[in-house]
C-alpha cells in the first residue's frame, strides 16, 4: 500500500470514527443539552448535576412556574408530585443556601418572569460558614455554554463520550443503580440489608465528622443570605422545609458533636425570615424507620413523594399531617423545649 492510499484510508477511518462518536453522543446526550429520548438514553447517570441541570434550562428554556432547590436530598423528590404546581427540581449535590440566589436569578432570566413558588429544602449542614467560601454559583456552569460552539465541542468531549457509553450500558442493562430518566426524575433502587447497613455506618461517621469544631462553625452570614433570597423574590410564595435524616444521624450531630444550640439557631433563623417552616428534621416516623433511607441521610424516592404530598396539602389547608410540624414564631420556643427533652431520653431501636 502506497503512502497516499494509506493516508486516505487513515483519514476515512478517522472521519467515520468521529462521525460515529458524534452520533452516539448526540443520541445519548449525557449533558442534557437536548430534549430527545430513545432506547439508548433512558438511564442518565448524575455525574455532574450542576452542569446537566443548568444545561437543560439554558438550551431548552424553562416552561415551569415553580422551582425546587436543595441538596442531594431534595433530588429524590419527584417534581411531578407537587399538587397544582409545575415544578422544576433544581436540587444539586452539596448545594447550600449560599449559592441558591444565583440559581434562582438564572432561572428567572431564562423564563423571563417571576416564579410562582420557590420550594427550599434546607439542610442543617448548610449553615456551615466554610461552605460559604466554595464557588458553586451558577455562572461557573453557564460560562462554558456562552463560549464558541459549545454544543459542537460538547459532542466531541471525552467526558461526554464516557458518559454516553455508561448511559448506554445501564439503559440496556436496566436501572440497577442511582440514575435519572430524561424527565429529571431520579431513581434509587432499594439496596440489600447488608449494603444498606454498610452505607449507613460509613455515612453516619463521615457526616457527623463534618460537625466537629475544626470543620464546622455556624455562619454569621446565614440569616442574611436567606433573607436576601426572600427579598429578591417578593412576588413569589416560599415553601420552606427541613429535610429528614435518620434519627441516628440527627442524634449523633446534636449529642456527640454538641450542636443543639446551632440547631436551635438554624430553626430560629429560618422562621424569622420566612415566617413558617415545614419541619421534618425531627425525631419522627420517617427518621425512625431506617428502611426509608439507603444511608444515614438520603431517603428513597418514596419518601420524597410523601414530602411533596404533605407540603402541598399543608400549604393549602395548614393541617398537621404525620411526620410534619409547621414551625412559626408562636410555637418554635415550645417545640424546641419539648424537642430537647425528647433528645435527652431518646433511645435508638
Amino acid at each position: 500500500m502506497n503512502a497516499q492510499k494509506w493516508v486516505k484510508n487513515w483519514f476515512l477511518s478517522f472521519t467515520v470514527l468521529i462521525l460515529l462518536l458524534l452520533g452516539i453522543n448526540f443520541s445519548v446526550d449525557p449533558f442534557w443539552v437536548y430534549k430527545h429520548e430513545n432506547i439508548l438514553n433512558q438511564v442518565q447517570k448524575p455525574f455532574n448535576e450542576r452542569q446537566q441541570k443548568t444545561n437543560y434550562i439554558y438550551f431548552n428554556g424553562f416552561p415551569y412556574d415553580s422551582l425546587l432547590l436543595g441538596s442531594s436530598r431534595t433530588t429524590y423528590i419527584n417534581q411531578n408530585n407537587f399538587k397544582n404546581m409545575n415544578v422544576y427540581n433544581y436540587g444539586l449535590s452539596y448545594a447550600t443556601p449560599f449559592e441558591f440566589k444565583s440559581y434562582i436569578d438564572f432561572v428567572k432570566e431564562r423564563s423571563g418572569k417571576e416564579l410562582k413558588y420557590i420550594l427550599l429544602g434546607m439542610d442543617f449542614f448548610g449553615t456551615n460558614d466554610k461552605l460559604r467560601l466554595l464557588n458553586n454559583d451558577v455562572e461557573k456552569y453557564v460560562k462554558p455554554m456562552k463560549g464558541f460552539c459549545y454544543k459542537c465541542k460538547n459532542l466531541l468531549n471525552l467526558d461526554t463520550t464516557k458518559g454516553s457509553f455508561k448511559n448506554i450500558f445501564y439503559s440496556i442493562k436496566g436501572g440497577s443503580r442511582l440514575y435519572y430518566d430524561r424527565h429529571n426524575i431520579k431513581y434509587r433502587p432499594a439496596l440489600s440489608t447488608v449494603k444498606r447497613l454498610a452505607k449507613y455506618n460509613k455515612n453516619i461517621i463521615r457526616k457527623t465528622s463534618t460537625f466537629t469544631n475544626t470543620r464546622y462553625v455556624y455562619s454569621e452570614y446565614y440569616k442574611d443570605t436567606v433573607q436576601k433570597i426572600k427579598n429578591s423574590n417578593k412576588e413569589t410564595v416560599f415553601i420552606v422545609f427541613t429535610t429528614p435524616v435518620t434519627d441516628g444521624l440527627l442524634l449523633s450531630i446534636l449529642k456527640q458533636e454538641g450542636r443543639m444550640k446551632d440547631y436551635e439557631r438554624w430553626l430560629h433563623d429560618l422562621v424569622s425570615v420566612f415566617g413558617s417552616v415545614h419541619h421534618f428534621m425531627d425525631l419522627n416516623d420517617i427518621s425512625k424507620n431506617h428502611l426509608n433511607y439507603f444511608d444515614s441521610e438520603h431517603f428513597y424516592p418514596k419518601v420524597g413523594t410523601i414530602l411533596a404530598h404533605q407540603l402541598t396539602r399543608k400549604h393549602e389547608n395548614n393541617n398537621t399531617i404525620n411526620s410534619e410540624i409547621i414551625l412559626t414564631k408562636d410555637n418554635i420556643d415550645q417545640y424546641l423545649k419539648d424537642f430537647k427533652e425528647r433528645v435527652s431520653t431518646y433511645t435508638l431501636d
